[in-house]
């Protein structure tokens, strides 16, 4: 069975005819007794692990929203860039040639980009809203401040030491 160094923490494998006897630590050297209710440890170990698990996958899924939001700003600028240059094109159109389909289908597609343009701008405020707001629960107690001090103990130690 697995055994865990309240000393060292330690791992390591204990044979079960060592239960209830004393066995040396091999990280750190100290005596230990080993009783049968640490047959447990094994679950605190994959326990352990699981949570360790979940923090690698939480940093994952955070760092592929920052790249999503990353991307949704390029295509949000690159949008409203073309958007811009549509109308110029649109309008220096009108000027040469008059009001036509040419025009009209750039200032359709430009108002499509800048629709476009929003809608991802929109996406990435959500995503980084989403980032901003922390994992843990808020608690449900306010905590207990009443065994506190206001320092004034230490202050009056400091001065019998002198």
């Amino acid at each position: 069975m697995q055994y865990v160094c309240p000393h060292c923490e330690g791992i390591f494998e204990v044979a079960e005819e060592a239960a209830e006897q004393e066995v040396t630590c091999p990280h750190c050297g100290q005596l230990l007794m080993v009783s049968r209710s640490e047959e447990s440890v094994t679950e605190t170990v994959r326990q352990e692990e699981l949570d360790s698990a979940r923090i690698q996958q939480v940093s994952r899924l955070r760092t592929a929203a920052m790249r999503t939001r990353s991307y949704c700003l390029i295509a949000c600028g690159t949008c409203a860039v073309a958007a811009v240059d549509l109308i110029w094109r649109a309008a220096r159109r009108m000027v040469t040639d008059g009001v036509g389909r040419v025009p009209a289908f750039y200032l359709l597609a430009a108002a499509f980009l800048a629709w476009f343009a929003w809608r991802m701008w929109s996406r990435a405020k959500s995503i980084a809203l989403e980032l901003r707001r922390t994992l843990a629960a808020d608690p449900v107690d306010s905590p207990d401040f009443s065994d506190l001090s206001d320092g004034s103990q230490v202050a009056e130690n400091l001065e019998h030491l002198r």
